[in-house]
């Protein structure tokens, strides 16, 4: 799927895990390095770091006792 549409559209591809934690989570680091160079050949990759701003409400509702929303 992600090889046909490489070459003539966009792919946002989003993960709260590292490229090195996918081995751990498909078992087979040779296949997930494979996939990982093709899908990451010619892209832009951005890593956000800080909280999450979904977590970071339950936190306060979780500490306030009420919702935020």
């Amino acid at each position: 799927m992600c090889v046909t549409a490489q070459a003539s559209r966009s792919l946002i591809v989003s993960s709260n895990k590292t490229f090195s934690a996918l081995a751990e989570i498909f078992g087979n680091p040779v296949a997930v390095a494979a996939r990982v160079d093709r899908l990451v050949h010619h892209a832009e990759v951005f890593v956000l770091k800080g909280d999450s701003y979904r977590l970071r409400g339950k936190r306060e509702e979780v500490l306030t006792g009420s919702k935020t929303r």
